[in-house]
């Protein structure tokens, strides 16, 4: 099985098609691991894959609506695709760190 350590260093060390890989394997393997939906959405999100960081934060949210600082990702993601859906993402920021 695919590690997620190894993965962590890749991307640390700049090897981020390496470290894409390893994720896709291990999140389909093991699709509700937070941990590696939030290294893949960021992973994608530096290689400019948009769409696929969106739908990795956005499965992290479904599982987990309370984390902010996966919201301000994907806030951040919104911006940088151009989506105007950005100011309610940051509003729900402010909502999850209110709870």
């Amino acid at each position: 099985m695919p590690n997620f350590a190894i993965a962590l260093e890749h991307y640390k060390s700049g090897r981020l098609r390496e470290a894409e890989g390893i994720c896709r394997q291990i999140i389909s393997q093991q699709p509700d691991s937070l941990d590696v939906l939030h290294l893949g959405g960021a992973i994608a999100h530096q290689l400019r894959k948009y769409s696929q960081a969106l739908a990795y934060y956005q499965q992290i949210i479904a599982l987990n609506p309370n984390l902010a600082s996966v919201h301000n990702n994907l806030g951040v993601v919104l911006k940088d695709f151009g989506k105007t859906e950005v100011i309610a993402c940051w509003c729900r920021i402010l909502q999850a760190v209110s709870l």
